[in-house]
This record gives structure tokens, sequence and C-alpha cells, in this order.
């Protein structure tokens, strides 16, 4: 069977969605899959096993209706599909449902306006869900034997020899240990602070002073973060501030070369999940760590504010203040212990 997934979100969000893409393979190996997502983050998924075609929407085809619609009904006039999995179900998204009538499987979420366009429709996120456990309930009109949890990405043996390449040039030694260390993050709201993620640094140093210590950070205020750290680390020589992964793409490269991910709780985690990577992360004040972090055989742990403070004393503090209360003492108990337990 034909089957289009759409998956419209940012980097997290799609790379968690290769559970639902690598269950449709394992129960449907005929199945050919083409997954829709946003252009910004398509290279992340080049070579995927599970994916045979990709289809990209700009930020311009998405923000506007004629565009997008007239995209969407080219997509689906193009192409029958057996199987439409419209992840989001919004309103610039149901198009693809919308002009396929024909398609025996329109599966969507279960929404006020959605009731006329999708012959099977999946509840919306339920106390107790988590990311994986809802796009996996995605898959049960189907009627699948087995839904399989596990994330994943792909990269190429050669993007892997060009890479260690360049870590090598760097001053990297690819036989000692690699960790990384996301420092900040894109938004605000996600970054634990500044003093607390150079506490971290230098504790991972003097735990493994053979480890090397790479800073995952984007252009602009992520890059002056990371130097702000490595300041407040005393310009240690244990840090390779210049190591750099270029894109998402040469992320996920570099993640298949990482030993330990430590830093705030987002998409470049996820990334190193699909490799394999353990991973500790910081998670933002009011958000669900067992959301979002998968409970596999990938050792992956977190710290969270829950656990210091009941969410009802949270309500009406300071965003600064809430973050503050997770202190680098706490995490790192938490860290170590987490070490320990995988042997890292």
């Amino acid at each position: 069977m034909k089957y289009l997934v759409i998956r419209f979100r940012q980097m997290g969000d799609a790379v968690i969605a290769t559970c639902l893409l690598n269950s449709i393979k394992e129960n449907d190996p005929q199945a050919d899959v083409t997954f829709v997502l946003n252009q910004k983050i398509e290279p992340l998924f080049r070579g995927h096993p599970s994916i045979d075609h990709i289809i990209t929407f700009t930020e311009r085809e998405r923000h506007s209706l004629w565009r997008n619609f007239g995209k969407m009904w080219r997509v689906v006039r193009r192409d029958h599909y057996d199987v439409i999995i419209d992840m989001r179900s919004t309103l610039n998204t149901m198009g693809f449902a919308l002009f396929s009538p024909s398609s025996r499987y329109r599966i969507g979420l279960e929404k006020s306006y959605t009731r006329w366009v999708y012959n099977h429709r999946i509840h919306r996120f339920r106390k107790g869900d988590t990311a994986i456990s809802h796009d996996l309930d995605m898959l049960r009109p189907l009627g699948f034997k087995r839904l399989d949890p596990h994330i994943s990405l792909s990269v190429t043996d050669d993007e892997r020899r060009r890479y260690a390449r360049y870590l090598q040039e760097q001053g990297i030694d690819l036989a000692r240990p690699i960790v990384l260390v996301g420092v900040s993050a894109k938004l605000d709201e996600k970054r634990w602070p500044l003093k607390y993620m150079a506490f971290i640094t230098q504790r991972l140093i003097a735990r493994r002073p053979e480890a090397q210590i790479v800073f995952n950070y984007a252009p602009g205020k992520e890059a002056a973060d990371a130097a702000e750290v490595y300041d407040l680390c005393g310009n240690d020589a244990h840090i390779f501030l210049g190591v750099e992964a270029k894109s998402q793409r040469e992320l996920s490269v570099l993640a298949t070369f990482v030993t330990f991910y430590f830093g705030n709780e987002g998409g470049a985690r996820h990334i190193m999940h699909a490799h394999g990577k353990p991973s500790f992360v910081v998670v933002s004040p009011g958000r669900d760590p067992r959301t979002w972090i998968p409970c596999d055989n990938v050792p992956a742990s977190w710290a969270s504010l829950d656990e210091l403070m009941p969410p009802g004393e949270q309500l009406g503090l300071p965003y600064d203040e809430l973050y503050a209360r997770i202190t680098p003492q706490f995490v790192w108990g938490k860290v170590e212990r987490f070490l320990d337990e995988n042997g890292l």
C-alpha cells in the first residue's frame, strides 16, 4: 500500500514520528511511504530506511492559504495514497485528506472540525500519553500486530568518514570519550542558567579527565552562550569549542561519535536517542519529561522542577526563579547516579 504521513512540526517531533514510520515498514514490508514535513528539517531524514519519498513545504507555502492548499491538491492528485495519516490535523494540513476522499484510510485527530474529513479519528493528547504512544495510536485503525516504539535516524558511511577526518583535524581523539553538551537552547524558556551548565561541565571533566567536551550550539545567541560557558569553565583544554555541527544533518553525523549527551531537553537530545546514545537532560519548568523522553533500551534520564517543588507551588513564580530552583548540585547528583548505573 501507499502511505502519506504528514508531520509539520519542529525537529524533535519529527524525529519521534520515526517510530510510526518504522512500524509501518515492519508490518507492511512492501509499503511505499511518503513523509511530508517542513523543508528546513528535511536533510535530517534523507536516506532513512523507513522513508521512500519526502515531500517538503517551505515556510512561504505553509503560510499562504492558496500555495498551501494548491500544493496539497497537486500531491494527492499526482499519486493515489491508500493511507493518509495526518499527525497534526489542523486547518493547514487537512487538505491532503479532504482532496483524497477515495483513500481507504484517512487518519487524523479527533477535533471539532475534522469529523467530515477523516474516516478514522484518534484521540488527542490525554493524561498519561507519551509522544511515542500517541504517535503509534494513529496506526491502530490499520490493525498492525506490532507497534515499534523505537525512534531512529540514518547517516551514510561516507558522511561518517568525512566527519571523522574533521574531528581529528580539530584535535579530537576518536579513541577517547566524546561528551556533547547542549549548553544553550533556541528558546529562552528552555535554557537552564549558563553558570549551572558550567558547573556540570566542570564536574564531567573532573569525573572523566580523558573525556573530550564538545558544545552543541547554533550560530548567534547560542554561540555567545557557549563562549560564556567556556569562559566560566576557565577556557579548560578539555573543551573543544571550535568543533561544530553546521546543520541538523551534521549534528546527526556527530551523534554517531558521541559517548554521552547532557543538555537542555529538546530536538538535539532526540537525535542522540535516535542513534542509541545515552542522554541526561534538564527539563524546563511546566514540561512533563515522561511525555517527551522515550523509555526503551537507550539509557535516558532527566532532572525536573517537579521533583523538587509541587506543580501547584510553581504557579505565579517568575520563570527565572523556577529554573533557579533546579540547582546544579541536585542535577549533578542525578547525573552521577545515571553515569554509574550505565557504566559511563
